[in-house]
């Protein structure tokens, strides 16, 4: 989060720079519900993410962080802990501290 939030208000600030204008020539492909390829632009996108649309997704992101550290792990069938070792959670979320910092 220490990074995402400063690159949201960077990516925010540069695209309020941005004239609509400069993505007219640019094409991706998009997909419909019934997965048909489309000629979009991204300029729809960018429109919605221009100034506080990053600091909305900034503000989302940062009230959720809390719950980010909050790991439910049951193991095996379908988080129930059935036929999982009773320590497998603890030590999991040891390792990802470990390997997270």
């Amino acid at each position: 989060m220490n990074d995402l939030l400063p690159a949201l208000d960077l990516l925010g600030t540069a695209l309020e720079r941005k004239q609509p204008s400069d993505f007219a020539d640019i094409v991706k492909s998009g997909r419909t519900h019934w997965m048909d390829a489309v000629p979009v632009t991204p300029r729809p996108g960018v429109r919605r993410l221009r100034g506080t649309g990053t600091r909305r997704i900034g503000a989302r992101a940062g009230t959720r962080c809390p719950r980010l550290g909050k790991i439910p792990l049951g193991g095996t069938a379908v988080g129930t802990g059935l036929n999982t070792h009773p320590a497998f959670a603890e030590r999991v979320r040891a390792i990802l501290v470990k390997e997270t910092g």
